[in-house]
């Protein structure tokens, strides 16, 4: 594996090209960047709020995790970034760890990620479902011809489904235009 360099840097102020760092109620906290470069060019970074003995990457947002900036090609890379992450916080007494890894959608090496979390010790606590708003009438009506359906599943897999409704759909905007500039 190539030579990489493992920074930590405070990421009040940073520009961020994964938007949701720059999330509205992260602001003013205890952000800490953790970045790997090779040559000088950032390839990983994942942002977390360190308080508490806890470190969460990123709280209140939909999903935070680790971003690629370029392309991996070994996964030995992610792992020794990840090993990195982990032992910085646990000189700082960070007794638990919360990463909410976006959908491979987002996030190329999501899974691969989520694979070495697991490897690590980490626990799957949830999993997050994403989907696609098409307008209050479409949504009702998918639902009666559906629930019955799903109810039934959830019975027989002994799952909780938990459903609120969502305050701000602001996100959704940012989200549609970070996919246009990413391409």
């Amino acid at each position: 594996m190539s030579t990489f360099e493992f920074k930590v840097v405070p990421a009040e102020g940073l520009f961020q090209e994964y938007f949701l760092r720059s999330f509205g109620s992260l602001q003013g906290q205890n952000l800490i960047d953790f970045q790997f470069y090779k040559k000088e060019k950032k390839v990983l970074s994942c942002t977390f709020l360190c308080e508490g003995g806890r470190a969460e990457s990123l709280p209140m947002a939909p999903f935070g995790g680790v971003w690629s900036h370029r392309e991996i090609d070994q996964p030995e890379v992610l792992s020794s970034f990840l090993e990195h992450i982990f032992s910085y916080l646990q000189q700082y007494q960070i007794r638990l760890i919360r990463v909410i890894q976006p959908p491979q959608v987002y996030e190329s090496y999501s899974e691969l990620v989520n694979n070495l979390l697991f490897k690590n010790g980490f626990t799957v606590q949830a999993v997050l479902s994403h989907q696609f708003l098409r307008g209050k009438k479409n949504i009702r009506n998918f639902f009666k011809t559906q629930s019955s359906r799903w109810e039934e599943k959830l019975n027989d897999k002994q799952l909780n489904l938990t459903i609120s409704s969502i305050n701000n759909f602001g996100f959704l905007k940012d989200i549609q235009q970070w996919n246009s500039q990413k391409g």
